[in-house]
């Protein structure tokens, strides 16, 4: 599919070697999604999905993972727990979707994405946007912008102006808080599985966002990955900024409303 990419360098998992292109992320991340978009207005694209992190997707965020997760992202030809995606076609990826955002949308349009999405615009811009290769493994840019992308940090339900070089602006959103954001008793979240949810919060961080970029100017064009917490965000955001008022349909699985409810249960007493 055009717009889709694979880094040449990479084995390939639909042709049967062990590293996965970007069709098998896609694919895997299609299976997962549950909500469908509310709104003419909202484009969905797998480029703009999430970072795979393979086997350690659903897994506890805790120091030894992020330890293995950040030496695999470092080195950028490797696939992130095993069978994840390499952070050479993450990055070539995005950053080919981006400029073609910039070149073909509205200006002030929103981008509805994740944090490691975000991160990795935020890095590059701040090194004044260099040739991709030069970044990627390989590239002499590549220990420097690692180096930059595993120090910065985003919010959930924040919004990040991106200029292109013709002045147009576009809104980088990332979503409102998931399950897998949610904190456990010794403060550990997950790193991010493709089927997480909005929490409530979430949901309620999605829809100040859309007043937020309503307040900003943006107009009612998103486009979003393909995952149901960015899928969710972006229907909030587009009924707000006009677009077709339905409610999102959600399907949150027993084990995710379990611990929703045991997350509110703690907090009831904190609000007395």
């Amino acid at each position: 599919e055009k717009g889709i990419l694979s880094n040449p360098r990479e084995k390939t998992g639909s042709s049967g070697n062990e590293y996965p292109t970007t069709f098998d992320i896609v694919k895997k991340e299609e299976q997962a999604t549950k909500i469908a978009s509310n709104s003419k207005n909202i484009r969905i694209t797998p480029n703009l999905s999430t970072l795979d992190y393979g086997d350690f997707a659903g897994q506890k965020e805790n120091k030894e993972n992020k330890d293995k997760v950040e030496e695999e992202i470092s080195k950028g030809n490797v696939p992130i727990g095993n069978k994840g995606e390499t952070f050479d076609n993450f990055t070539d990826r995005n950053i080919s979707e981006i400029q073609n955002i910039l070149e073909h949308d509205k200006d002030k349009s929103v981008v509805s994405t994740h944090s490691a999405i975000i991160k990795l615009f935020l890095a590059w811009d701040k090194m004044g946007r260099p040739d991709p290769d030069k970044i990627k493994s390989g590239g002499n840019l590549h220990d420097e912008f690692i180096k930059n992308y595993l120090a910065t940090e985003t919010i959930e339900g924040e919004t990040y102006p991106f200029k292109g070089e013709d002045g147009k602006t576009i809104f980088l959103q990332r979503h409102g808080e998931s399950g897998d954001n949610v904190e456990d008793e010794s403060g550990t979240s997950n790193f991010r599985s493709p089927n997480t949810q909005l929490t409530p919060k979430g949901i309620e961080q999605a829809k100040a966002a859309g007043a937020k970029l309503k307040e900003l100017g943006a107009v009612d064009n998103t486009i979003g990955s393909p995952l149901d917490r960015s899928v969710h965000t972006s229907n909030e955001i587009s009924t707000i900024l006009g677009g077709k008022q339905e409610q999102a349909k959600l399907d949150i699985p027993d084990t995710l409303r379990a611990k929703l409810a045991e997350v509110e249960k703690i907090k009831e007493p904190l609000k007395m």
